[in-house]
This record gives structure tokens, C-alpha cells and sequence, in this order.
């Protein structure tokens, strides 16, 4: 539906907007000249070089599924200060360690919540039987095993 919404007049286009947005937020006014771009997943090959450091979408880009993106990237912060907080600025030595370090930790853990928010995101999009049906079944399963719930909601808050 992409080129129908980026071709259609601006009324229809926030028309549209407001319907999809379902509640009621008045109408969307336009500030700028409507584009799209791909959702794709991206990760830095390195998130450190020197004491150059990339976090958060510098350096690794999710689907917008269920805003992980920003949990990542709150995490990436939080992960770079525990870690510089425990050694002495001075020594290079052990700063260049813990940068390695939360390189090492954090692209494993995006490439790890790469994986799962691609698989939600099939899971979700895909029609193909029997999938609508696994999905009903395994969203009612969940919703009563309280544990596995729980545990997929401290993940998803990660």
C-alpha cells in the first residue's frame, strides 16, 4: 500500500492516518513532505573503535516491532556506564577491555533480539495456514502458563 499512501492527496492521507491511529487525536496535520524508507534490520560490525562508540541506532537498527529498538538502546547505555564505572578512566589498559567487553555482551544481545522480534514478526505477518490457527493456540497457551508469560514480558521489556 506504500505508493497508494505517498501518491494520494494530503486530506486523504491523514483521513487515513487518523482511521488507522484508531482513537481520538484530531485530525493529523502533515510538517513535512511525506517518505518512506525500508524497515530493516542492521548491526555495526564494530560498536567500538578507539574509544569511538556506537549505541543505541548507531549501532544496530530493529523493526520497530513493540519498540525494542529504544529498549536496546537503553540497555547498550546502561550496559557502557556499569561497565566504564568500574574501572579508572586513566587506564587505558582496562577501559579498552570494558569497551571490548560491552562489545562482546551487547551485539550478542541484539543479534539475539534480532532473532526473536524477526521470528514475532513472521509469526504475525505470515497467513499461511496452519499458522493463524498456531498462533490463536499458542498466544491462549501462553496467556495461562503465567511463568513462560512473565519471563516473555521481562524479555520483551530487555
Amino acid at each position: 500500500q506504500l505508493d497508494r499512501w505517498l501518491s494520494c492527496d494530503e486530506e486523504r492521507f491523514c483521513h487515513g492516518l487518523k482511521a488507522h491511529i484508531n482513537r481520538d487525536l484530531g485530525m493529523p496535520k502533515l510538517l513535512s513532505e511525506r517518505v518512506a524508507f525500508p524497515l530493516k534490520k542492521q548491526q555495526a560490525s564494530a560498536y567500538v573503535k578507539g574509544r569511538v562508540v556506537l549505541l543505541g541506532d548507531a549501532a544496530h537498527v530493529v523493526h520497530p516491532l513493540a519498540g525494542q529498538g529504544v529498549n536496546l538502546g537503553l540497555a547498550d547505555a546502561a550496559f557502557l556506564s556499569e561497565q566504564l564505572s568500574q574501572v579508572a578512566l586513566k587506564d587505558s589498559e582496562a577501559v579498552d577491555r570494558a569497551l571490548k567487553k560491552y562489545q562482546r555482551v551487547r551485539r550478542s544481545k541484539v543479534a539475539e533480539s534480532q532473532l526473536m522480534i524477526d521470528a514475532v514478526h513472521h509469526l504475525f505477518t505470515k497467513q499461511n495456514a496452519p499458522l493463524p490457527w498456531l498462533r490463536a493456540t499458542g498466544m491462549k497457551w501462553v496467556n495461562r502458563l503465567t511463568p513462560l508469560k512473565s519471563w516473555l514480558m521481562t524479555q520483551a521489556g530487555s
